[in-house]
């Protein structure tokens, strides 16, 4: 396999962080630990300047030096996988040319599948978010068990 260059680092960088920031459940298709070896090598989750992304690349190469192999295998599945896609786009588009109906899976149904997209780092605010929400709705549940406790005791008397 030929060497990376840095033109090539910055292209696979860009191409990377196109499908990111505009196609972001392709990423859901590979394991966790494809996507974070793409996040922790190529980076597509960080707009970043030419300086920066070689600074990067020769951080990250020097931490783990597999990861320049791992990242490339990801990315080659990521491609293949994003390629497929599109033929099943365009048969799709053939298929509604010619009015056929699509074929039912077992069952009759078509299933909903589910993936996915790790981040690089986790939302904090996000978690924040949710914990507490969690912790309010909580709250709501414990004074209106308490209200209702009161009600019903206030009924007995």
């Amino acid at each position: 396999m030929p060497r990376l260059t840095p033109n090539n680092y910055s292209a696979h960088h860009q191409y990377l962080r196109y499908i990111w920031t505009e196609e972001t459940g392709l990423f859901g298709h590979l394991h966790w630990d494809e996507q974070l070896d793409l996040h922790h090598f190529f980076a597509p989750a960080k707009d970043l300047s030419e300086a920066e992304l070689r600074a990067h690349r020769q951080t990250a190469t020097a931490n783990d030096r597999s990861l320049p192999q791992r990242a490339g295998r990801a990315l080659a599945k990521l491609e293949a996988i994003r390629d497929e896609r599109e033929d099943e786009r365009f048969m799709e588009e053939q298929v509604r040319e010619l009015q056929l109906k699509p074929v039912k899976t077992a069952g009759g149904r078509r299933q909903p599948v589910v993936y996915g997209v790790v981040r690089p780092e986790p939302d904090y605010k996000q978690i924040a978010k949710v914990f507490l929400e969690a912790a309010l709705k909580q709250a709501q549940e414990e004074a209106d068990r308490s209200a209702k406790h009161n009600e019903e005791a206030e009924e007995e008397e």
